[in-house]
């Protein structure tokens, strides 16, 4: 395996998507949210994502790092796995928090509809609460990107608020709509069936979605044939 780069300079990213400059109580309103559940639906994403010991992972909107750093603990040294974030510092905390664990975590600053890797890099590719900051057309180009740099048999595996999840997860939201939603409604939630649509459009094959057993999130998790 090559030798990494050097971690890329911290730096907001320009995305048509929307995020909130709030990484400082990030991880505490995820714990308080998901009522100190945080560490097991991460566990619970990865199991679902099917990681691997020795894999390439990918997580697309990783906030601070900490479903990366779990998806790391399962790949293992000979695996390796990159978060981005287009807010910079989101990356600066989730490089914070790797390092303080030690692991050999790769975060950068970058935009889900602009992937700087190559085709067919990854075996795998995470997404957490990130759909539902999309408008149609970026969701249409964010899975595109993430189509393109999974290897053949790879997975892509997606959690968010599935219809009726506006429990106290979804009502709160992580405060996200104080960053520029006007031109969707607060709180939204994924339809089942048109996820699974955009991932069949999007290229992917055997599609499955179902209840992730926290509140009302919901996963999504399509192969590269």
């Amino acid at each position: 395996m090559t030798a990494p780069s050097p971690e890329p300079r911290i730096e907001d990213v320009a995305t048509h998507g929307q995020f909130v400059p709030m990484s400082r109580f990030y991880d505490a309103m995820t714990w308080i949210l998901t009522l100190g559940r945080e560490r097991k639906l991460r566990d619970r994403t990865v199991a679902l994502a099917r990681v691997a010991t020795g894999e390439r992972v990918l997580e697309v909107g990783c906030g601070t790092g900490s479903l990366a750093l779990a998806a790391k603990a399962v790949a293992g040294s000979a695996g390796e796995v990159f978060g981005i974030d287009p807010d910079g510092q989101m990356i600066a905390a989730a490089r914070k928090k790797a390092a303080r664990k030690k692991a050999d975590v790769h975060f950068e600053s970058g935009a889900g509809e602009k992937l700087r890797f190559a085709d067919g890099e990854f075996d795998r590719v995470l997404c957490s609460l990130v759909l539902h900051h999309l408008p149609p057309d970026l969701k249409v180009a964010v899975l595109a990107e993430i189509r393109r740099v999974l290897k053949p048999g790879g997975i892509f595996l997606a959690v968010d608020f599935g219809p009726g999840g506006h429990s106290l997860v979804g009502h709160l939201g992580f405060a996200r709509h104080i960053h520029g939603h006007k031109e969707r409604p607060v709180h939204g939630h994924e339809d089942s069936n048109e996820v699974s649509e955009l991932l069949r459009g999007a290229g992917f094959a055997d599609i499955e979605s179902g209840a992730t057993g926290f509140g009302g999130l919901r996963y999504w998790r399509g192969k590269v044939s």
